[in-house]
């Protein structure tokens, strides 16, 4: 995941002339194990230290976002803290919150 985003950041800086700031927003069943940066120091004129952010969404709490005004996220809201609440009943609190 580093290469490409490093890639996609280098192809908006040199298209738009932009400086992205990156977010991967990881929806996976397993827990996250993904790599958030890649670096290399090879000497004083050969050095990247490039880093990008990566959001769990399950790890977003539930009142995080209810609390909020963003309805564009609310979709969201049945994947946030799911390990933590049971199936059926947390289900019908999102389609609550949702309405």
């Amino acid at each position: 995941m580093p290469y490409r985003m490093l890639r996609y950041s280098l192809e908006i800086m040199e298209k738009h002339n932009l400086i992205p700031y990156q977010i991967v927003i990881y929806m996976g069943k397993n827990e996250l194990k993904m790599e958030d940066k890649l670096n290399y120091n090879l000497g004083e004129q050969n050095i990247l230290d490039y880093r990008y952010r990566i959001i769990d969404v399950e790890e977003i709490k539930f009142t995080d976002i209810t609390k909020t005004d963003y309805y564009d996220l609310y979709a969201l809201l049945p994947l946030m803290e799911k390990r933590k609440r049971e199936g059926e009943n947390y289900l019908k609190e999102c389609v609550e919150a949702i309405q």
